[in-house]
């Protein structure tokens, strides 16, 4: 496993990273539902916002994260089909290791991983295409369960195929 990093994001695989032909996934909402870390986070916190993400970004209730079938097979299906896939997520790098350690017990191995840098509190519609860019991706699809994100990607790629994510 290979990391790479910058000021603002760390890259798991990054040896594994191709710049062209790239479809690009959220994992919260998308490949994990973690509704129930949401909710334990909120109740703990207390209507504190600073508790909740410090709780929320922590593998401390990452047991109660389950998979979401669909959105791991179009991952599974982009692989097959040859698209170089990145999934670029809001989690911060502390919790790189059990995210990691959670994809590979779900069957997804390899694939390279952004973090954001813990402190870095960009919103992820700012977030994600300013790693993009920094990246220099070509970007052909984006899976993402916010509309904000999706709209920042049209922004960027107007020919992108953009798939926004409710369960």
């Amino acid at each position: 496993m290979t990391l790479c990093s910058s000021n603002d994001f760390v890259v798991v695989n990054c040896s594994r990273l191709w710049k062209i032909n790239v479809a690009v996934f959220d994992i919260d909402g998308v490949l994990i539902d973690s509704s129930e870390r949401f909710r334990k986070c909120e109740e703990e916190a207390g209507g504190s916002k600073r508790l909740f993400w410090s709780c929320f970004l922590s593998s401390r209730y990452m047991h109660l994260d389950k998979p979401i079938d669909f959105g791991l097979e179009v991952l599974k299906d982009r692989i097959a089909k040859g698209l170089n896939t990145v999934i670029i997520t809001g989690r911060t790098d502390n919790m790189a290791f059990e995210t990691v350690e959670q994809l590979k017990s779900l069957g997804v191995e390899g694939v390279p991983i952004v973090f954001r840098k813990t402190g870095n509190y960009a919103k992820d519609y700012i977030f994600k295409p300013s790693v993009v860019k920094s990246l220099g991706l070509e970007v052909l699809e984006v899976h993402d369960d916010s509309f904000e994100v999706l709209k920042s990607f049209a922004e960027l790629y107007p020919n992108a195929k953009l798939y926004l994510y409710i369960f």
